[in-house]
């Protein structure tokens, strides 16, 4: 199992040898940006975080509390945390871990040390937030990322990412193929979790639970805000509830990634149970903010029609009877910052919500 998407130049040696790399997202994480109870600390930058761990923020006084020195936590260099840190953290502002980080191979143990001394900051994977303080990611617009496991299912935190079980064109084995279907089942969610990962089971948020979204999208707007259409998505959203599957799509497209792949068939499935039946499902598309206004709400409306495809396609004649709507936001409610790549991909997706 891999934390990352197989490089350009693996899937190169894996074709040149006459076989298709195929990606199955098995699992999803997130990793904790933490400090002691006794901080008070609440949220940090993305490149304060860079600063912090590359030693060109060495004091708490340099972000408004009582100065005294930092101390900062990090896994070994032969860690897939400390990847994953490295190319979501370090990389993207230039930055390489400080000499003087006290390193660890055991996240277990660099979370407790965090947890115990007021002066540290560390980071870890969710398994391991035992008794430190995870803190908030705050963009430059405003929006704040909060670590959750809602949040990583909807991929929405900052710092989540996808755990990767990798296959072939010569996948033949039938042991190996009955590994891959149980991997990718509703039944192996149980063991998601017992590894300490976040598992795709559908989860729900309500209404109520989205106070904060809301506020930001209205305090923050952009410069084609349109406050007629912000007032429809509140209403159309008002008595509803959010499920956590969140589809995202290929760069500049509205064909379905490969977990989107994956959670239409989850979703489809889920949607015949007898506990979803006579409700109604909203599939709302948004977008990020290049580009006109009016252009970025018919790429939203795409969107969402081409989940409501692949709900269709995958659910069969049993999804024939459900009341699935799709609508189209455009650029409003965004979920990132639209300053960066990530962010404006992270804003490009279609949520599920349902109504009684």
């Amino acid at each position: 199992m891999s934390s990352r998407p197989i490089k350009p130049e693996e899937a190169k040696a894996i074709t040149d040898a006459g076989m298709t790399p195929r990606p199955h997202v098995v699992a999803l994480d997130g990793l904790l940006v933490f400090v002691s109870p006794d901080n008070p600390l609440k949220q940090l930058t993305l490149e304060q975080v860079a600063k912090i761990f590359s030693g060109q923020i060495t004091d708490w006084g340099q972000l408004g509390q009582r100065p005294r020195k930092i101390n900062v936590y990090a896994r070994d260099d032969k860690s897939g945390t400390f990847d994953t840190f490295d190319s979501l953290v370090l990389k993207p502002f230039k930055a390489k871990i400080s000499p003087n980080a006290k390193r660890f191979e055991s996240s277990p143990d660099l979370s407790d040390e965090t947890a115990r001394d007021p002066d540290g900051i560390g980071f870890a994977g969710f398994a391991y937030w035992r008794n430190a303080k995870p803190i908030a990611i705050a963009g430059s617009c405003g929006i704040l990322s909060r670590p959750s496991p809602f949040n990583v299912r909807t991929e929405e935190y900052t710092l989540s990412r996808r755990l990767y079980l990798y296959t072939t064109s010569a996948l033949q084995h039938a042991r190996a193929e009955a590994v891959v279907r149980f991997a990718l089942s509703d039944e192996a969610q149980d063991a998601v979790t017992n590894a300490g990962f976040i598992n795709q089971s559908i989860d729900f948020l309500d209404f109520s639970q989205q106070a904060e979204r809301l506020a930001t999208g209205l305090t923050t707007p952009d410069e084609d805000f349109s406050l007629p259409l912000m007032r429809q998505l509140v209403t159309d959203l008002r008595g509803a509830r959010r499920i956590s599957t969140t589809f995202r799509f290929d760069r500049n497209s509205v064909v379905l990634d490969e977990k989107a792949q994956q959670d239409a068939t989850r979703l489809a499935t889920f949607l015949q149970t007898p506990s979803m039946r006579g409700k109604d499902v909203l599939l709302l598309g948004f977008a990020d903010n290049a580009g006109p206004f009016d252009a970025n709400r018919i790429v939203s409306q795409n969107r969402a029609n081409a989940v409501r495809a692949a709900l269709a396609a995958a659910g069969g004649p049993g999804l024939a009877q459900a009341k699935i709507t799709t609508k189209a936001y455009g650029e409003l409610l965004p979920v990132s910052c639209n300053d960066t790549d990530a962010g404006r991909e992270n804003n490009r997706r279609v949520e599920v919500w349902v109504r009684d």
